[in-house]
């Protein structure tokens, strides 16, 4: 009987390590796919990260394209501006030079119609003053006037 304790004591010992080694297997077995899992996430994230790495590049060159592009066009505009900017300058500058000439000739046909009108005013205040003479039965040679020079004027 006391053999038979000592089996069973034994054998309960024995029951108990291989429910504890089943134990350890089974945390074994699942800190292995665990392990095998987490490896396969940390693969995917690297190849995600590379992923990202070639869409970051990839839109980095995009972006500097587009801010190149941009950058040229605005020196473009600027260069049309200042063109158009310089044309409008010239423009504004012939307008007033044609203005000043404008103005000037207008001044030099108004100096033209003072003269006229003062040599027409003249011209009759002479024909007056010889029908005047003539009436008074004044020859212009008495008065001191040349007969030619009355015939050139007139």
């Amino acid at each position: 009987s006391e053999k038979l304790k000592e089996k069973q004591r034994q054998v309960s010992e024995l029951k108990k390590k291989q429910a504890e080694l089943t134990r350890l297997t089974s945390v074994a077995s699942k800190n292995e796919s665990q392990i095998s899992r987490l490896k396969g996430e940390v693969s995917d994230m690297k190849h995600k990260k590379v992923e990202l790495q070639k869409q970051i590049t990839s839109e980095r060159k995009s972006h500097m394209v587009e801010v190149q592009k941009l950058k040229k066009e605005t020196m473009q505009k600027d260069r049309e501006l200042n063109k158009v900017k310089r044309d409008h300058s010239k423009k504004e500058q012939e307008a007033l030079k044609a203005q000043q000439i404008a103005k000037s000739r207008l001044d030099q046909m108004n100096q033209l119609k003072m003269k006229y009108k003062d040599a027409e005013k003249r011209l009759r205040m002479q024909t007056v003053k010889r029908g005047v003479l003539a009436k008074a039965g004044l020859d212009p040679v008495m008065v001191g006037r040349r007969q030619s020079m009355g015939n050139e004027k007139a």
